[in-house]
């Protein structure tokens, strides 16, 4: 990717000039996967595992439909960048726009613009002019270069008929409740509730379904909420039954818990693996992860971002 500052400055001379010494503290999260990390979310990163064929940047969608945060794969700390200016880019790349049921358009990506500094740490804000209709691409999520992802067909459970969404929930809920790590007692008996679920289709005959759910524990003086994001497979056999394969869990006071919302799923990079793009939300911060497909029922993290925001 060819990128340069107008004001004469280039992002390795940003990065090198705003190196930070602070940490900010780790969030309450439990990860589990193929390979369990105990780590938390909020952890440092350590070295990206992003891949060249997975494009120089990724955009997430921001409050209008012709901007958004310009996700820099390769950069380690917001803070980094924080002298205002315009990045450039020389081709203008065009850009695939990914809702949660896959690609709803296309757009030219125009310029991003690093702010002055608000003592917020935060991504250059990415400009982009659509190349479908405004009806069409207003519901975008993640943006990708051109040719770097490929759509997933994709079903929500509000588009399923009632009586699959039903089980589909049921096996939801029965899923959550088998889980491992469940370690606050606060939680244990309550029912789970399904906020949102999206399947999809895998390789050689798998399903696999992604899901946001909840529990909450409604005491007036105690008022705390579990939210768990959690990645399943099951074959197409008519007996099979789906099995967790990653599940993040997240806990703490209605205030205070993280909230994890998945963007899109898309076969990613020259080796169409399937990837789900996550952004975790929190009093420290925002980021975003992909996790990817390794293997039947396996999943792991790929790469993370560090966190933004005040």
């Amino acid at each position: 990717m060819r990128r340069a500052l107008v004001c004469g400055l280039t992002l390795t001379a940003l990065v090198a000039g705003c190196e930070r010494t602070d940490t900010k503290p780790a969030a309450q999260a439990m990860v589990s996967g193929s390979a369990p990390s105990a780590d938390s979310g909020m952890a440092p990163v350590a070295a990206s595992g992003w891949r060249e064929a997975d494009g120089p940047f990724f955009i997430v969608a921001g409050d209008a439909p012709t901007t958004g945060s310009l996700i820099l794969p390769d950069q380690r700390d917001t803070t980094a960048l924080s002298i205002p200016g315009v990045l450039k880019f020389d081709d203008h790349p065009t850009l695939e726009l990914f809702g949660r049921a896959g690609i709803i358009g296309r757009a030219r990506f125009t310029r991003a613009v690093v702010s002055a500094d608000t003592g917020c740490d935060a991504w250059p804000t990415a400009h982009v002019a659509p190349l479908t209709p405004a009806g069409d691409s207003a519901r975008w999520s993640v943006a990708f270069v051109e040719h770097v992802a490929q759509a997933l067909a994709v079903d929500s459970i509000e588009q399923l008929s009632r009586a699959d969404s039903g089980r589909l929930v049921a096996e939801l809920a029965r899923l959550a409740s088998g889980l491992p790590n469940d370690t606050v007692a606060t939680f244990r008996g309550i029912p789970f509730n399904v906020h949102g679920a999206w399947r999809f289709a895998v390789d050689g005959g798998v399903v696999g379904v992604v899901a946001e759910i909840t529990r909450r524990v409604a005491q007036e003086a105690n008022q705390r909420e579990e939210r768990l994001l959690i990645i399943a497979e099951r074959d197409t056999a008519p007996a099979s039954r789906w099995v967790a394969s990653y599940t993040v869990r997240v806990a703490g006071t209605e205030e205070t818990v993280d909230a994890l919302d998945m963007l899109t799923v898309v076969r990613l990079g020259s080796a169409a693996r399937v990837v789900i793009v996550v952004r975790h939300e929190s009093t420290h911060g925002t980021w975003y992860e992909l996790i990817e497909r390794t293997g039947a029922g396996q999943w792991r993290r790929q790469w993370r971002s560090p966190p933004s925001g005040c």
